[in-house]
């Protein structure tokens, strides 16, 4: 008896960190629940292929409103089903909103390593294109995975602009801030007019912005939310390939009392050519104990606040980092570089950021970028802070 006792706490220690997959129902309708011991996500394979439900486990926090489906039979006439809009989808920017475009099961993964569920759907809202949603949760980890492929059965070639639109909430008391990293002096992408700024920056859609809509042309390949009442900060990352030239950040808030505020990836358009087949990652991340998102480097995201004397960096990892070293350098506006020297980083867990400071050194009068690369060799430029000094 006194064996399973002192048992007990590792096997669900264990258990909880492993992956699994598992049928369910959500408002009705027949969904399936990846799991670790960080993340729970709720796909619903006739509501687009959604991710109905997003939850952060140790804190508790639901990401997302709660789900809702209905269906209504009428006489003589097709059902006619609804959904509302909670959660992540994947649509075509230009083409009809579907909420209940309906997706077959292909298969199912379920290991104590990764569990995986894949759908897809045929003639995606009302077009001649296939799309698959591959949806991955690994172990001890606190980032969700999806590969989108868009396959083109036809005849003839088709434009594709792929739209990721995702309906989260941090605290559902308070509106969330939308972060976009935007690249400057670019007033226009494609056939839309975008938020003009002078250099690239992290743009704050906050309660301070008073339009309902922002759209921005992407320095970055990622775009999150904060909120100064939750610990956590959400961000959605693609490769920067997936928006050059023309794709671009959107964010649409309710406005009013709503805490509504969407983040949103439109896609650079590429035809299709019959027979082919493009797959995109889009990956959802969730960060404990940042209060600010600058950068995502790999597994890593990374907040920073400047003083006077030093820089403070916060890093946080979505799945385990191992130790190593980072190095930082400050590049000034001439492209002189000041190197601050290199310190230990200790292992990265999700769950807990890890503080670390670098001693600033006398420097002459101007703005100065941080740099920083990791012994392991990657490497990451920060839109802000700057590091400014007034010295003569």
């Amino acid at each position: 008896m006194k064996y399973t006792l002192l048992l007990l706490p590792l096997l669900l220690l264990t258990g909880c960190s492993g992956a699994r997959l598992e049928p369910s129902e959500a408002s009705g309708v027949e969904s399936r629940i990846l799991s670790n011991r960080y993340l729970r996500a709720e796909v619903v394979p006739d509501a687009c292929g959604a991710v109905v439900s997003l939850q952060y486990r140790p804190t508790g926090t639901v990401l997302t409103e709660p789900f809702e489906y209905s269906v209504s039979k009428i006489d003589l006439l097709p059902d006619q089903v609804s959904a509302n809009a909670a959660g992540s989808r994947t649509w075509l920017w230009k083409e009809k909103n579907m909420l209940s475009a309906r997706f077959t099961v292909q298969r199912e993964l379920n290991t104590p390593d990764l569990g995986e569920v894949v759908m897809s759907a045929r003639y995606y809202q009302g077009t001649g294109v296939v799309l698959e949603r591959r949806i991955q949760l690994e172990r001890n980890s606190s980032e969700l995975k999806l590969f989108l492929t868009f396959r083109n059965p036809g005849k003839s070639a088709v434009t594709v602009i792929p739209w990721e639109n995702a309906v989260m909430q941090l605290n559902p008391e308070r509106m969330d801030d939308v972060l976009l990293p935007v690249r400057g002096g670019v007033g226009r992408v494609g056939e839309y007019g975008v938020q003009r700024v002078e250099n690239d920056r992290i743009f704050a859609d906050d309660a301070t912005v008073f339009s309902k809509e922002v759209k921005i042309a992407p320095a970055r390949g990622w775009i999150a939310r904060r909120n100064a009442g939750s610990p956590l900060i959400l961000a959605i990352r693609t490769d920067m390939k997936n928006l050059q030239p023309d794709g671009f950040f959107y964010s649409w808030k309710m406005q009013g009392n709503s805490p509504v505020h969407t983040m949103e990836i439109i896609f650079t358009p590429f035809l299709l050519k019959p027979g082919a087949e493009k797959t995109f990652e889009v990956d959802y991340l969730v960060f404990q104990g940042l209060e600010d998102l600058k950068e995502i480097c790999g597994d890593i995201g990374l907040d920073c606040r400047v003083t006077d004397s030093q820089i403070n960096l916060s890093l946080c990892g979505v799945r385990p980092v191992a130790a190593d070293t980072l190095s930082l350098v400050l590049k000034s506006s001439e492209g002189r570089e000041f190197s601050l020297g290199k310190i230990n980083v200790p292992a990265l867990n999700p769950g807990k950021a890890e503080r670390l400071t670098f001693r600033l050194p006398p420097l002459s009068k101007g703005e100065y970028r941080i740099l920083g690369k990791f012994g392991s060799g990657k490497e990451f430029t920060l839109l802000e802070p700057l590091v400014r000094s007034s010295r003569p």
